[in-house]
């Protein structure tokens, strides 16, 4: 279920060992972009968490452009007796997710979006 915000990408993953993951993951094609939106949003860590209603991990993937804001549990496709809950939780999450980071991606200062290669552009 991809959904897009602004440039950003709402996620649900199948990871590998038997997790599921709900996931902005955040590549603005610029790794300083993608960590001044990180850092933003993580303002907002406490109220966010609370309103998802869990601990989320907030990764800034060392070494990648991308990073990522998930959350993980345990659940696999190899275990076809608890798809449908697994899909409910998945569905719940992605909803969750959707409905408090929309709003709080869209009242990010707009010098997020406009920087350039990681530094602000000047006014001439």
């Amino acid at each position: 279920f991809p959904v897009t915000i602004r440039v950003l990408s709402l996620n649900l993953a199948f990871i590998k060992g038997g997790e599921v993951s709900v996931e902005i993951y955040i590549d603005l094609g610029d790794a300083q972009k993608n960590d001044d939106v990180l850092m933003a949003l993580a303002e907002s860590k406490d109220s966010i968490e609370r309103e998802i209603g869990e601990s989320l991990l907030w990764q800034d993937l060392p070494g990648k452009r991308a990073c990522r804001i998930r959350s993980v549990r345990n659940g696999s496709l190899d275990e076809p007796q608890g798809h449908s809950a697994l899909i409910k939780q998945l569905v719940a999450q992605h909803v969750a997710f959707e409905r408090v980071f929309n709003p709080l991606v869209e009242a990010l200062p707009q010098e997020i979006w406009d920087r350039q290669s990681g530094s602000f552009e000047e006014d001439e």
